[in-house]
């Protein structure tokens, strides 16, 4: 897999299960970006509208708990 995106160090949260959640993200981009190389371009949109927004759907929930009992505002 080629890494076009990298999840570095000064991009982690310090929050385990959020940088994880972070990282998947990443590798599923980057999931994205080989399928496009090698010219799938038909496997790397459903990739992308099968895995990569049901992702975000579960991220961004699970995001919005973690900063609800931080009492983020």
């Amino acid at each position: 897999m080629i890494k076009v995106i990298e999840l570095t160090e000064d991009l982690l949260t310090g929050v385990s299960e959020m940088d994880k959640e972070h990282q998947m993200l990443v590798d599923m981009l980057n999931t994205v970006y080989d399928l496009l190389a090698e010219g799938k371009r038909e496997a790397a949109k459903e990739y992308f509208e099968s895995e990569i927004v049901h992702y975000v759907e579960y991220h961004l929930s699970d995001e919005e708990k973690f900063m609800e009992t931080i009492c983020y505002p």
